[in-house]
C-alpha cells in the first residue's frame, strides 16, 4: 500500500528517525555463540502443520547432511521414518561415532527468514545443539 504526501508528512520525527536507523543497522541471521560455532534461528514445522517449533541451528560447513537431535525429536513427539538400514557417523576426526548410528529420519518444513523449504533431518545424538545444517549444499 503506498501512502500519500499527506501521511508522510504527519508521520512523527522519533518514527522516522527510528525508521531510518532500523535500515542503517544491518540484521544479523547468523550469531557467533564462541570460538568459530555459527548458529541461526530457524523454525521447525511438521509436515501437516499442527506444530511448529522455534529453535536454533548450527552452521558446520564439514558436516555432510542435517541432523536433528533425537531427544528434541522425542521431547516434542515429531513424527519419524525408520531407515531400511543403519546410517554409520563419524566424527571430525574420522573415527566412528560412539552414540551409535542413524536409523531414524524427520521430515520437517524449515524455516530460516522467509524461506521455507522441506528437510528430512536425520536423527541422531549430536550433544548440545538443536540441529546441524550443512551450509555447503
Amino acid at each position: 500500500m503506498e501512502a500519500t504526501i499527506d501521511e508522510l508528512n504527519a508521520v512523527a520525527d522519533t518514527h522516522i528517525i527510528e525508521a531510518l536507523n532500523e535500515l542503517r543497522t544491518p540484521r544479523r541471521l547468523v550469531r557467533r555463540n564462541g570460538g568459530n560455532k555459527l548458529e541461526t534461528r530457524i523454525i521447525l514445522e511438521t509436515i501437516d502443520n499442527s506444530q511448529s517449533l522455534e529453535t536454533t541451528a548450527l552452521l558446520d560447513s564439514g558436516c555432510t547432511g542435517l541432523t536433528i537431535h533425537h531427544r528434541f525429536v522425542k521431547e516434542h513427539n515429531l513424527p519419524t521414518r525408520r531407515l531400511p538400514r543403519p546410517i554409520p557417523v563419524y566424527n571430525a576426526d574420522g573415527t566412528l561415532n560412539a552414540n551409535g548410528a542413524i536409523t531414524e529420519m524427520c521430515k520437517l518444513n524449515m524455516t530460516i527468514q522467509d524461506h521455507v523449504e522441506e528437510i528430512n533431518f536425520a536423527v541422531s545424538d549430536i550433544g548440545i545443539v538443536t540441529s546441524i545444517l550443512d551450509t555447503i549444499g
